[in-house]
């Protein structure tokens, strides 16, 4: 999702790779919530928090963009990179999710509830309940097969953009 949002976003004829290093980050910041979870040896302890929250994505995106501002206005950098963090916690709200609690904190600090929905899109990830356990499990083969699918969901979506962005003249919406 994140080499789409910067194909869609990046700036003519330049390769930008700040930008991609950026937003790649945006969209896996929220998972931030881990590492406090695997100093304590419990990865989940933390998980779908705080970071999994609307208004994060929101500060995460001003704070982005504000590194981003160069040609190009605040406001466009700020929605591409609330953007890109936002699709973390809205492709969550659509996975399998197997370990209470289930679901996240999306209107954090205004509400401790967790959101999940009621049909999954995506399978869950196995993660294991000890630091050693999560290390060994990013590569289990259930996780490498839920990340081949969601990249096979995902990849025609980046193909889709980078064509119209290739194909459009110079009138168009893309920034430029």
């Amino acid at each position: 999702m994140g080499l789409t949002l910067w194909s869609g976003f990046r700036e003519k004829g330049n390769r930008d790779w700040i930008k991609l290093l950026l937003i790649l980050t945006a969209v896996n910041l929220p998972d931030l919530d881990y590492i406090p979870g695997l100093i304590a040896d419990r990865p989940n302890a933390f998980h779908h928090g705080w970071t999994h929250s609307l208004l994060f994505a929101v500060f995460a995106g001003a704070v982005f963009a504000a590194v981003l501002i160069r040609k190009t206005s605040f406001g466009i950098q700020f929605l591409c990179m609330t953007g890109a963090c936002l699709t973390h916690p809205v492709l969550d709200f659509f996975t399998k999710d197997t370990s209470a609690p289930f679901g996240e904190q999306l209107l954090w600090p205004f509400s401790q509830r967790y959101f999940l929905s009621s049909f999954s899109v995506f399978r869950d990830i196995y993660k294991g309940g000890t630091r050693l356990d999560f290390i060994q499990n990013l590569f289990h083969k259930h996780n490498l097969i839920t990340m081949i699918t969601e990249l096979s969901i995902f990849f025609p979506l980046f193909l889709v953009v980078w064509f119209i962005r290739k194909t459009r003249n110079k009138e168009n919406l893309w920034i430029d």
